[in-house]
């Protein structure tokens, strides 16, 4: 519904922000935050990547998108990352009752190697309790705006 808005390009379930967490966490573990300007490296490096891609889905390369959406179910969990890669991003975290959430999970061919807590309903039981005391961590750790929680069902 956000990428039906001009200068947004929805991006689907994207995986590209996942692998720059091991370059980070690579340079992190040799240099520390002695370099934490080379993050904006790796923020770019994740910006060109989405310009490319929005291109190959026939966006206009003389336009470059605004806004990204990236509904990728980890994100929550990336949100540090992205945080420092991209600073002036926002979240939007969209919740659904938990059973609901259950439900739909558990349903879902994901594939053991796609979601792999999905194949029980205790391990999913689990991940949401884990997903919402995250939610509460970056809501108390991030200046006002940064993290918008919509409910599905509202």
């Amino acid at each position: 519904m956000l990428a039906s808005y001009p200068g947004v390009w929805g991006a689907g379930e994207d995986t590209a922000m996942a692998p720059l967490t091991t370059g980070i966490n690579e340079m992190l573990a040799t240099k520390g935050l002695s370099d934490i300007g080379a993050l904006t490296g790796f923020g770019r490096r994740y910006l060109a990547d989405m310009r490319r891609r929005s291109q190959a889905t026939g966006w206009p390369a003389n336009r470059p998108p605004l806004r990204i959406v990236d509904k990728m179910l980890r994100n929550l969990w990336l949100f540090g990352y992205i945080q420092l890669l991209l600073p002036r991003s926002c979240l939007v975290h969209v919740v659904r009752h938990p059973l609901d959430a259950a439900l739909s999970c558990y349903a879902q061919p994901f594939g053991y190697s796609g979601v792999p807590w999905a194949w029980r309903l205790q391990h999913i039981g689990e991940q949401l309790r884990m997903t919402h005391a995250l939610e509460r961590h970056w809501r108390a750790q991030l200046p006002r705006g940064r993290l918008l929680t919509l409910h599905y069902e509202e």
